[in-house]
């Protein structure tokens, strides 16, 4: 890997090359932000029309002009019909998403809304005021599924049953900030537990006095956070790119909208799909209907039109 990345939020991504020369992204820790909330589920017309809006917002505070007027309901195909320069277009919107780790962050909330009805009734001191970052698999797994309450509540019990070294972690830290630098062996016993059944593998981390908030903090007394690493490249960019796209390139449409990183229907948003704007702008679609496809990066503001190869229109 040659170096690290910053990402529009809390997230933590390496930058390199694959042994073939392929460049890849390798997004790590990520912190899903739930940027609105609402007492159910976003209809899917009300999400379009966040991301409509957001794009003719971006647009406008980068170049003083908003993209379109009169915005109104299409025919589902088209989701909008738009007026550009007094004539209407047909513009539909479509999203770049990671959907597998989206799957498994919001499996992974379903686990932390299991430890945190817990914490009614199960001491968690063991690992108070520490950080656990939980793998699943070979780290690239899912959780439990919601509705897996048996695996849900063997890992609780395993972070509830987990040592109380916080003390002896201290210990090795002040030996490694003595030494000024890591000795040739980590005590991972000291560092790590296990759920039974390998269905989950955690590391606990202590972190300084206060800098731990938030409703499941105050619940449990802890963090914990999801370890599932990913990768991005072009060739896996451009596929999900040409799959999208293919799918709206049809006579009733001239303006597909893609937005990157866009909010999930429960408000979230996942900072490191911020990523895939960065190879997804490189790529050139071939398309016989579609007069415009322009990327949009939710969080970052970032406006990419993409260049159109026409291909030949068939009877």
């Amino acid at each position: 890997m040659d170096g690290g990345l910053n990402g529009p939020g809390p997230t933590v991504a390496l930058e390199g090359t694959h042994e073939s020369g392929e460049a890849v992204i390798i997004l790590g820790s990520d912190a899903p932000i739930q940027i609105f909330r609402r007492s159910s589920r976003i209809e899917k017309e009300i999400l379009e029309r966040i991301h409509l809006e957001k794009f003719r917002f971006d647009s406008l505070l980068r170049s003083g002009e908003v993209p379109f007027e009169d915005v109104r309901q299409g025919a589902d195909p088209p989701d909008f019909a738009v007026l550009v320069d007094g004539e209407t277009s047909h513009l539909d919107c479509a999203a770049l998403t990671l959907q597998s780790r989206r799957t498994a962050y919001q499996l992974f909330r379903s686990l932390r809304n299991e430890i945190m009805q817990c914490a009614k009734s199960v001491d968690f001191g063991s690992v108070g005021g520490c950080v656990l970052h939980i793998t699943f698999g070979e780290g690239a797994d899912l959780p439990p599924k919601r509705g897996d309450k048996r695996a849900l509540k063997k890992i609780v019990q395993s972070i509830a049953q987990f040592p109380d070294r916080r003390q002896e972690i201290v210990n090795l830290t002040n030996v490694i900030v003595a030494q000024g630098g890591m000795p040739e062996r980590l005590p991972l016993d000291m560092l790590t537990g296990q759920a039974p059944d390998d269905l989950a593998l955690f590391s606990v981390n202590l972190v300084p006095d206060g800098s731990l908030t938030g409703a499941f903090y105050e619940a449990t007394g802890f963090e914990c956070a999801l370890g599932m690493s990913f990768e991005v490249t072009h060739d896996s960019t451009f596929a999900e790119l040409s799959r999208v796209i293919s799918q709206h390139d049809q006579e009733s449409i001239d303006h597909l909208l893609i937005t990157v990183g866009g909010p999930d229907r429960e408000g979230y948003v996942y900072p490191g799909e911020e990523f895939l704007h960065r190879f997804a702008r490189d790529y050139r679609p071939t398309c016989t209907h579609l007069r415009r496809v322009t990327l949009h990066s939710f969080m970052t503001g970032e406006i990419t039109d993409l260049v159109i190869d026409r291909a030949a229109a068939t009877s």
